[in-house]
């Protein structure tokens, strides 16, 4: 257990002291070979990324009585967002010639989530995406205070 989890156990702010600041970036119009050519040097990175979601929580505060990755994007497709991410994920191995199921797919679920959201993947044959792509990992619950 870390300095800062015990200290905030005992009423400790570990942010005590810090001070916020926004820092300075770079505007990049879209339209420009500068934009180009990060966006190529991104692309070349794609093999070495992961794709995370944390998905531990329902909807009850949205009205929703189910898993929030279950709820649709919008109203004119109907996709839900775990299939919008599994899609993206698809399209982006498509897109820079990568082996289907290279991008790992990390599922971060809770108590609430986990079993509906191993339905919802397998009733959808975890829509499209690469036989064990997928991890999934289910977090432990932990005492609030």
């Amino acid at each position: 257990i870390n300095a800062e989890y015990m200290g905030s156990k005992e009423g400790q702010n570990p942010f005590e002291g810090y001070v916020p600041s926004v820092p300075e970036g770079v505007n990049i119009n879209f339209e420009s070979p500068e934009f180009e050519e990060l966006e190529q040097n991104g692309m070349k990175e794609i093999p070495h990324l992961a794709v995370v979601l944390v998905a531990g929580g329902l909807g009850e505060r949205l009205g929703y009585s189910g898993i929030k990755l279950s709820l649709p994007i919008d109203l004119t497709t109907g996709i839900c967002y775990l299939e919008y991410y599994c899609k993206w994920i698809i399209a982006l191995e498509k897109k820079t010639n990568v082996a289907p199921g290279t991008i790992p797919f990390v599922l971060m679920t809770s108590d609430d989530t986990h079993t509906s959201t191993l339905k919802l993947l397998e009733d959808n044959k975890y829509f499209g995406t690469a036989s064990g792509q997928k991890k999934k990992k289910k977090k432990k619950k932990k005492k609030k205070f």
